[in-house]
């Protein structure tokens, strides 16, 4: 097979993690608040652990897309930058660092599920509930996966300015990528600040999180389907030559 041919089926993979990361949020309901009582936490993992579950796959093959498609970006921009690669470096490591905290919050969404999913939670007119059911556990894994959330964004900031100041520099992509870029950057690294902030919107896990959120899925499948494009064979123009005809013989 062509070398365009496995550079764009490379690109692909983000796309395909971009639609993997968009389903798997429909997959179960909204998750409760940072902060929400430890009760209503355990009833949610508890009535949802199945759904969860499988919204964990879908996110963790998302995560082997994003990787693949994490070295095709790399290629891409390298191309364009040349020299040592430094910027693309940056962008591929970045990507590579953002997958870690996120691997944190989604096993500690499943043993928040497993725990929840194995007790008798009480109906909800009851306010209290033995301490042995998994309050005391469930409540805590549910605050880590909403500020591993948050913690991802300090390592997204750098994948976006990367690859947008590669595309400034050498022009990789359209100018309005560069720009969409830069200003999704921004509003990353505001996200990351909200592990200074408990409640609201801005809280880990909150309503700005979640537009981000689905902001970066969309830059994800854009910058898939742009690489794609360029490892696209053009079709060469067809030219038919018509024969001249023949002169008959001076007398």
């Amino acid at each position: 097979m062509a070398e365009p041919n496995w550079e764009r089926y490379g690109a692909g993979a983000g796309l395909g993690a971009a639609v993997l990361l968009a389903v798997q949020a429909f997959l179960a309901p909204l998750y409760p608040a940072f902060g929400d009582p430890p009760l209503d936490v355990l009833r949610y993992y508890h009535a949802n652990d199945a759904a969860i579950r499988v919204q964990i796959l879908f996110t963790a093959l998302a995560g082997v897309l994003f990787l693949w498609f994490l070295g095709s970006l790399r290629a891409h921009l390298r191309r364009s930058e040349g020299d040592a690669g430094r910027i693309s470096a940056v962008a591929f490591g970045s990507g590579i660092a953002a997958a870690g905290p996120l691997a944190v919050a989604a096993l500690a969404t499943a043993t928040a599920a497993h725990l929840a999913g194995n007790v008798a939670v009480p109906s909800p007119v009851f306010q209290q509930v033995p301490q042995f059911a998994g309050v005391g556990t469930v409540a805590p894994l549910h605050d880590m996966r909403l500020l591993s959330y948050a913690l991802t964004w300090f390592a997204v900031v750098p994948l976006l300015a990367a690859t947008a100041v590669v595309s400034a520099r050498h022009g990789t992509f359209p100018r309005w990528y560069m720009s969409a870029s830069y200003g999704l950057a921004v509003l990353s690294l505001g996200a990351a600040l909200s592990l200074l902030i408990d409640t609201g919107l801005f809280a880990p896990g909150g309503v700005y999180d979640l537009v981000l959120f689905g902001l970066f899925v969309v830059w994800l499948g854009v910058t898939s389907w742009l690489i794609m494009q360029a490892y696209t064979p053009v079709a060469e123009p067809v030219t038919t030559t018509q024969e001249l005809p023949e002169t008959p013989p001076a007398a």
